[in-house]
């Protein structure tokens, strides 16, 4: 049986094609389950695909798996696949190789599901699960998101913290799949923001209007998405009028 790729009338189309002229009542059933999986880069995962047999299911047991990533100028290509009993995995591009594996060592047991270890950025696609065991064929559908957690932010403040000055920290992770929000909490006792602070969960700037010592302190910023969060912590020190002259005239 041809593997080598995906386009065009493969096996598959084969089999679809003569169930539907000859009107085989397909006994293999494929457990329904997730269609879609979302993990982050670096976590494992694993794509559901078990079935039951019918008593007239009689032919040789063949899973295939294959791949349709998400860039539009490619096409469906058979990754792996089991077949007289044996798994062959020569078509796994050399990046999944060593990661990608079928979860169960006897898939002929009820389980074609596919295991993915130490998930990358390029496992994002679609993918297609296809059993037949003669006249049983069934298939299903998952799409995995591989999602990059936020990188640790950079906290800082961007203005004067002088006392009755508006004062803005902000927050900002380079990386990670948006959408990326930002929280901010003030360490310490009661941890509760300033009654004249406002925070934009998007921007991650938090704005401290007329700000007095008592608004000194700690403060955290949490960036979070789907799969994780980074935290970092940036220190307010509001100082009186009188101080920010004496540290202007003493650098002029």
């Amino acid at each position: 049986m041809d593997r080598g790729g995906g386009g065009g009338g493969g096996p598959t189309t084969v089999w679809l094609c003569l169930s539907l002229i000859t009107g085989w009542s397909a006994g293999l059933k494929i457990a329904t389950g997730p269609t879609s999986v979302e993990k982050a880069v670096g976590d494992s995962a694993r794509l559901e695909c078990t079935f039951k047999l019918d008593a007239g299911d009689f032919g040789p047991l063949d899973i295939e798996w294959s791949q349709t990533p998400p860039d539009p100028t490619t096409t469906e290509q058979i990754i792996i696949y089991y077949s007289a009993d044996r798994v062959f995995d020569d078509n796994l591009p050399p990046e999944m190789r060593g990661r990608v594996h079928f979860s169960s060592t006897d898939p002929k047991t009820g389980d074609g599901s596919l295991n993915f270890t130490n998930l990358k950025p390029s496992d994002n696609a679609l993918y297609h699960c296809k059993i037949k065991k003669a006249p049983g064929l069934g298939s299903k559908k998952i799409k995995l998101d591989v999602l990059a957690k936020p990188s640790i932010p950079r906290c800082h403040v961007d203005t004067s913290q002088e006392v009755g000055k508006d004062v803005a920290m902000k927050c900002s992770s380079e990386e990670g799949t948006a959408p990326i929000s930002y929280t901010w909490s003030k360490l310490g006792h009661g941890q509760s923001l300033p009654p004249k602070a406002t925070s934009d969960i998007s921007t991650g700037t938090l704005l401290v209007k007329n700000a007095t010592q008592a608004y000194s302190g700690d403060y955290l910023c949490v960036a979070q998405n789907r799969v994780g969060k980074a935290q970092c912590i940036v220190k307010l020190s509001v100082y009186p009028r009188e101080y920010g002259k004496y540290i202007f005239s003493s650098t002029s």
